[in-house]
């Protein structure tokens, strides 16, 4: 009987203990992860974006500048020969 009683305590410890594992897994660890990962996700993308942003800000200005140098005429170094 003392024998049945051991491998009894020493079986629910044991299922005991998978149980604790499972639900700490399940309710505590994993959506940790997953809360850190969302925020990861989110703060690259908006700096991501942020760049794609004032990369097509500087490439708008740049174009209008290369616009107003072209109509201007300055850059133009040809010139026709006279006949």
């Amino acid at each position: 009987m003392d024998q049945l009683i051991a491998t009894l305590a020493s079986s629910l410890g044991v299922v005991g203990a998978l149980v604790w594992y499972l639900y700490y897994t399940t309710s505590k660890t994993l959506p940790g992860i997953v809360k850190e990962h969302r925020e990861s996700i989110a703060e690259v993308t908006n700096k991501f974006s942020d760049t794609l942003r004032d990369e097509r800000e500087h490439r708008t200005r740049e174009m209008q500048q290369l616009q107003t140098f072209i109509k201007s005429g300055e850059g133009c170094k040809y010139t026709r020969p006279v006949q």
